[in-house]
């Protein structure tokens, strides 16, 4: 499984690396129309977002409309062997931490994750049943673990990071939905869905 995963994340950052700069940021555009137009978060009062690193999908447009659209938004910072979420109000508030990851400051407001009720996470690739596969570092899925019971679990990403099947281990939670700047995976745990 880990040998497969590797080959999983190296043909993804390999894909992704071929967009450049306008392209992405045109794919982002997309994803932004999507997401303005996805009746599930637009009950959400505090959304969880991640600020992109590498070839991620942009979000620093998607910030100003969760902002625009009144919502509170709440950004990472790793801290020790995990992620702890901050209250971000203006996108200039980030500066590089750890890995390069742009993070709020020591002092934004912690947002518990029991607060959150959305949460838009990042992926290096998702499969056709909303499974996700990071880094490997395990972030994310110790996170989403404390999340609250029902709380809106949303993949980004780009459309060519969509693959059949990703490998799934005991500890990985499937997303609530995939969302590129095609089309609107899911749901894939709508039995289990409450809205926030």
């Amino acid at each position: 499984m880990l040998e497969t995963k590797t080959h999983l994340r190296v043909d993804a950052e390999a894909a992704r690396q071929q967009l450049g700069p306008e392209e992405r940021a045109r794919r982002a555009d997309s994803v932004r129309d999507l997401l303005r137009a996805f009746p599930p978060l637009r009950g959400a009062r505090t959304v969880a977002l991640y600020a992109a690193i590498r070839h991620e999908l942009p979000t620093a447009g998607l910030f100003g409309d969760l902002r625009a659209a009144g919502k509170r938004v709440a950004l990472a910072r790793i801290e020790g062997g995990g992620l702890s979420f901050h209250e971000v109000v203006s996108w200039s508030e980030l500066a590089p931490g750890r890995f390069q990851v742009p993070e709020p400051p020591p002092a934004a407001r912690p947002v518990a994750p029991a607060e959150v009720d959305a949460w838009l996470v990042p992926g290096v690739a998702f499969d056709l049943e909303g499974n996700r596969l990071g880094w490997g570092r395990g972030y994310f899925d110790r996170i989403l673990r404390a999340a609250r019971a029902g709380a809106l679990r949303v993949g980004l990403c780009f459309e060519l990071q969509v693959v059949p099947r990703v490998p799934v281990e005991a500890h990985d939670l499937p997303m609530d939905y995939v969302i590129t700047e095609a089309r609107v995976l899911g749901p894939f745990r709508a039995a289990e869905r409450r809205q926030p």
